[in-house]
């Protein structure tokens, strides 16, 4: 499932990220509402599938690279309290599958170091697997990232790509 990163992505100009999680308004009827880790591993949970995305922030390209930076290490902070919420709800029984798998998103906007960095400090958490974030960009930049995703992890653990772009961004990728 989902963890709301790519919508706090989609309403950047009604959002407001604090270490905490964000708050934004709803589109809908403006209504205040705040989403941070713990309420996205919650909700994931209710819904019972078997994978759960980690609640990350998806930055803007272009995006400065001291602002991709700083929420590199605030997505890993969010993804460590996404673990640890994981880790209390599945101990939980009535929680509805305990064998929820959860997943980190690898993210560094377009910058090589900060992707590089990022997979490494998430590869600490022993996850269940691991995503390529942000891909939502044109080109051989998702190449790039692909190439450094399975360059550090290899075949050994379970990745998704993730944006890609539909049919047409997929085939991009393999030639």
């Amino acid at each position: 499932t989902d963890s709301g990163g790519f919508q706090v992505f989609s309403l950047a100009k009604l959002r407001k990220i604090k270490e905490e999680g964000v708050s934004f308004n709803s589109h809908v009827d403006g209504r205040r509402i705040f989403m941070g880790p713990e309420e996205s591993m919650q909700i994931q949970s209710h819904l019972g599938s078997t994978i759960a995305m980690a609640f990350d922030e998806c930055v803007e390209n272009p995006a400065e690279y001291s602002y991709s930076k700083q929420s590199c290490a605030r997505t890993v902070r969010w993804l460590k309290r996404c673990k640890a919420e994981m880790e209390r709800l599945n101990s939980l029984p009535d929680t509805i599958n305990k064998n929820q798998l959860l997943f980190g998103i690898n993210q560094g906007c377009t910058f090589d170091d900060l992707r590089i960095e990022n997979m490494k400090e998430i590869a600490d958490l022993d996850l269940d697997g691991y995503a390529i974030g942000g891909l939502a960009f044109p080109g051989g930049f998702v190449k790039g990232a692909l190439f450094y995703q399975f360059l550090f992890f290899g075949d050994s653990c379970l990745c998704l790509i993730q944006a890609v772009g539909g049919f047409v961004g997929f085939l991009d990728i393999l030639f």
